[in-house]
């Protein structure tokens, strides 16, 4: 009877350490889901966007219980694109437990520093500048009547790794125990802001920044 319980206790616990979570990164434009290649508008007058590409890293995935931390995935670079809508869903594992949800938008300097590599981070993705720029955070295109460019086009390379324009960012969310958690990507936020500052962003710069620090804040638990 004492065996039996280990036995059924120690299979519990392998259940619980192996929790696999699905991250469901959501793009949104208002209260739509994106269509990639369809005109989107807030309302009828509103200006109008078109989104053809989004490419994005998600990387240093955590998960904590207060500042407590649970689990950290090892080797964890995800790289999200539009051309592959399953990227969107990151699947991880972790403990049961937890109620916070940390990751980074973005490559370190580390990795960066290192030069280019493999998997999600391989050259052939089309996110690597060069070793002194390192990766490309995130890359957003499309057309829009609130770019002044020709052809209304749009191009938002964000990245670099090196002072003063680290655009590495991280995101921290309150989240509840859940084998899938919900993250709303608010674009429409983002490039309401984005393109009243500049319509094409190809290296490090300041403005890539700037830009980056407010796409972190378009990241929201879509359950809250």
């Amino acid at each position: 009877m004492k065996k039996a319980f280990y036995i059924m206790v120690c299979y519990l616990v392998c259940l619980i350490s192996d929790a696999q979570i699905t991250i469901s990164f959501r793009p949104m434009y208002g209260k739509q889901t994106v269509v990639w290649n369809d005109t989107l508008r807030l309302s009828p007058n509103a200006d109008w966007i078109k989104l053809e590409k989004m490419k994005l890293y998600i990387t240093d995935v955590a998960f904590f219980v207060g500042d407590s931390l649970v689990s950290r995935e090892a080797e964890s670079y995800h790289l999200l694109d539009s051309d592959d809508m399953s990227s969107f869903e990151v699947k991880v594992s972790t403990a049961s437990h937890f109620n916070k949800l940390k990751f980074n938008i973005g490559v370190d300097s580390a990795i960066s520093a290192g030069g280019a590599m493999g998997g999600a981070l391989d050259p052939s993705k089309g996110m690597y500048w060069a070793w002194h720029s390192g990766y490309i955070n995130m890359k957003l295109e499309g057309t829009s009547s609130l770019s002044k460019y020709p052809g209304h086009e749009f191009q938002l390379h964000l990245g670099g790794y090196q002072t003063p324009f680290n655009a590495l960012q991280n995101k921290e969310l309150l989240v509840s125990e859940s084998r899938n958690i919900p993250v709303s990507i608010e674009l429409d936020r983002f490039l309401t802001f984005a393109l009243t500052v500049k319509d094409h962003v190809m290296s490090p710069s300041e403005t890539a920044v700037l830009m980056s620090e407010k796409l972190r804040d378009c990241f929201i638990n879509a359950n809250r």
